[in-house]
């Protein structure tokens, strides 16, 4: 009974060490990746936030509006 229970233990170590390491990229990076919209400015890298001001510069100098902008 002694083995059994370790030989289980054992195979359930490496089976959820596998189902990890398969899993993770399979189903996370592959078939159901992240998908970011409608997202904050500060959620964006530098050069993105720095595209951003600017066109939000843009519209304003355009508009005048700063509700559109």
């Amino acid at each position: 009974m002694k083995g059994i229970g370790r030989r289980a233990l054992i195979g359930f170590v490496v089976g959820l060490a596998v189902g990890l390491i398969i899993g993770l990229p399979v189903l996370g990076w592959w078939l159901f990746p992240v998908k970011w919209t409608d997202t904050d400015p500060f959620d964006l890298k530098r050069e993105h936030k720095e595209t951003y001001i600017a066109m939000v510069a843009d519209s304003y100098a355009i508009s005048g509006d700063l509700d559109l902008a």
